[in-house]
């Protein structure tokens, strides 16, 4: 009798030892997932993708450079966007090509840095802030102290490309065409900082207004952010900066962010990260 219980104890004890096991393959798995994500892809179009040596970066440290290899935009080199301002879809590119950007805007940029995607780029963001504050409010972290949007952006004088995503704040009250004098006041500063920078307007993503309205006691429309949109799209077109219209990639079939994509009706989780991620990658201009 004694022998048959010692049996099942230590048989009990082995099932034990394997759902731990199991239980920590499953931690790990997840911590790496939102890395994996970028590698597993360029593999899958047969292009090797430097992703593994990509230095962390934030507002505070210059990420730095490098090379991008010559299949990641085999075709679209070729094609001439001096007269485009809308970007179609394109080569798809590696994250190399990220490694001189900038990503300034509000808390769904800080959001890069959360989800630990592109942390080969530089992120230049703060939460709250809107097209009317930018450039005034002191919000980004520097060993001197608090400052302004451009100033953090003034100390990365090597940035190839610069990606924009703002009015997520703001347009519940700015009116539109304050709204767009405003943007491009911000546009002409930041070219008179970079002037040989790519520049993208990124369009203000669509929200869940039923989740948005709960969270926020705000009544903003999808059909107001689409007139936005519109307005920005004329804009860069005035500016000579590009357009990329994100929203398409993160709406559902009535034009509004998913439910299941969003707790408070406009913040998003990893998968719609590497949605929008997945949309740049494919909406990049080959700058030399």
């Amino acid at each position: 009798m004694s022998r048959s219980i010692y049996s099942k104890k230590k048989k009990n004890s082995g099932f034990g030892m394997i759902y731990l096991i199991s239980f920590l393959f499953i931690v790990l798995l997840s911590f790496v997932l939102a890395t994996i994500w970028q590698q597993a892809e360029d593999a899958a179009l047969g292009i090797e993708s430097s992703d593994a040596n990509e230095s962390s970066s934030s507002s505070e440290s210059v990420p730095e450079s490098s090379s991008e290899p010559e299949s990641s935009v085999p075709e679209s080199s070729a094609i001439d966007f001096s007269g485009i301002t809308l970007v179609p879809e394109l080569d798809r590119v590696t994250s190399e090509y990220f490694d001189n950007a900038v990503f300034i805007g509000d808390s769904l940029t800080e959001g890069i840095k959360t989800y630990g995607l592109m942390s080969n780029s530089t992120i230049i963001a703060a939460t709250g802030i809107n097209i009317s504050t930018i450039t005034t409010n002191k919000v980004i972290k520097s060993p001197d102290g608090r400052i302004t949007v451009l100033d953090a952006l003034e100390q990365y004088p090597d940035t190839q490309k610069v990606y924009i995503l703002l009015g997520a704040n703001g347009i519940a009250w700015i009116e539109k065409d304050l709204f767009i004098h405003l943007y491009t006041e911000f546009i002409t500063a930041v070219k008179q900082l970079l002037p040989d920078a790519t520049i993208y307007v990124q369009s203000i993503f669509p929200i869940n207004e039923a989740k948005f309205a709960k969270a926020y006691k705000s009544d903003i429309s999808n059909e107001k952010i689409r007139e936005y949109n519109d307005a920005l799209l004329a804009m860069c077109e005035e500016l000579n900066v590009y357009y990329l219209n994100v929203a398409e990639t993160i709406v559902d079939g009535n034009g509004s962010l998913p439910e299941s994509a969003t707790t408070d009706g406009m913040h998003i989780g990893t998968e719609y990260y590497e949605k929008w991620f997945n949309y740049l990658k494919k909406h990049a201009v080959p700058v030399e």
